[in-house]
């Protein structure tokens, strides 16, 4: 099991209800300083990449800033590549166990008429058969796995401030959540702590690109340049919805997506951009109802699990490592969050 907090414990997650859990454990030998990799950023990529390091053997150590996993709206579709990874960490059943293995998805326009779609059967047992399931769900399942493994160490609550490297190691400086400073060493370092990652701020290194909204020229393109994604309950199956759905339309253009085995669903959407989250939540009922199909109104038919605005990024680091500092997944690029780019799996 993973020593967390330094107190010979773990904050968890169950891996069927998503309940944050804290377990006592016994680990006396794990030395901080005996540290072959340092992690910072305990989301997906950073306890993925913890998984694979320790079952390889190698001890590791993951600070996160936060005292427990993120639960927000996060991307939801593994596709081939990813679910090889899954495989060779030793988590694609428990992941296809909790997700669905959907084999349809067509395009919509906003009133619901298909557009064109695509529909194929499924393979259960299939290496390379895509998988849907939420990420923070992902992450409960990669912190259970992680608990076999003694050499593998994770502290909630640590947020990384300072970060020196010299010929032979990496040493950060972490405040906990009560302001107590630590430091703590390690030979080599990933920093996997997404798009406003401290730790590609701390080694110099340039992230380019652009932000929605920008400007061509003289030309300054919005078109909606915020997105808004939801986790909701909802009869889109009982209304003729596939498994997946996007919307193509200047104004509502949107990603419908089942995710799950519970009936949970993804509605991610294009919004203005600059709005608080309360606006945001505040406009999000006229958005179901230009986007949900069945009889309208749809209101009182929903429920919403959870919410969180986006920016849309097209950025990449100019270099993914420096040093014996290596970037993966935000902190290392964004994109299109209906798209991404599979990076972490070769550290």
């Amino acid at each position: 099991m993973p020593v967390v907090n330094g107190v010979n414990g773990v904050n968890g997650v169950n891996a069927t209800t998503g309940e944050v859990f804290s377990q006592l454990i016994s680990f006396a030998d794990f030395q901080q300083k005996d540290a072959q990799v340092l992690i910072v950023g305990g989301g997906p990529v950073g306890t993925f990449t913890t998984l694979r390091l320790a079952r390889a053997g190698i001890k590791v150590l993951l600070l996160e800033a936060d005292a427990v996993p993120s639960s927000a709206p996060r991307a939801a579709v593994y596709t081939g590549p990813s679910v090889l990874e899954l495989q060779r960490c030793g988590i694609l059943d428990d992941v296809r166990a909790l997700g669905l293995q959907n084999g349809d998805v067509c395009w919509r326009k906003a009133n619901g008429e298909i557009i064109a779609g695509l529909q194929r059967k499924v393979e259960d047992a299939h290496p390379l058969n895509p998988v849907t399931l939420d990420q923070f769900r992902l992450e409960t399942v990669i912190l259970k796995h992680l608990e076999a493994y003694p050499n593998a160490k994770i502290l909630w609550g640590h947020k990384v401030t300072a970060l020196e490297q010299s010929e032979d190691g990496v040493t950060v400086t972490a405040q906990t959540l009560d302001g107590e400073v630590k430091k703590f060493t390690a030979e080599y370092l990933v920093g996997a702590d997404g798009g406003k990652s401290t730790v590609r701020k701390l080694i110099d290194v340039k992230f380019e690109g652009f932000t929605w909204p920008f400007t061509i020229g003289s030309v300054f393109v919005d078109c909606f340049s915020s997105l808004v994604a939801t986790n909701v309950r909802y009869p889109f199956r009982e209304n003729g919805f596939w498994s997946a759905q996007f919307i193509v339309d200047p104004e509502h253009w949107a990603l419908l997506c089942h995710l799950d085995s519970t009936g949970l669903w993804r509605v991610s959407y294009g919004e203005v951009e600059g709005l608080t989250t309360e606006e945001y939540m505040a406009r999000l009922p006229a958005k179901f109802e230009a986007l949900f199909p069945g009889e309208k109104p749809v209101a009182g038919k929903w429920e919403l699990v959870s919410m969180s605005p986006y920016k849309i990024h097209q950025r990449c680091a100019d270099t993914f490592r420096k040093g014996r500092v290596v970037l993966a997944g935000d902190a290392a690029h964004l994109c299109n969050p209906f798209g991404g780019i599979v990076d972490f799996m070769p550290i």
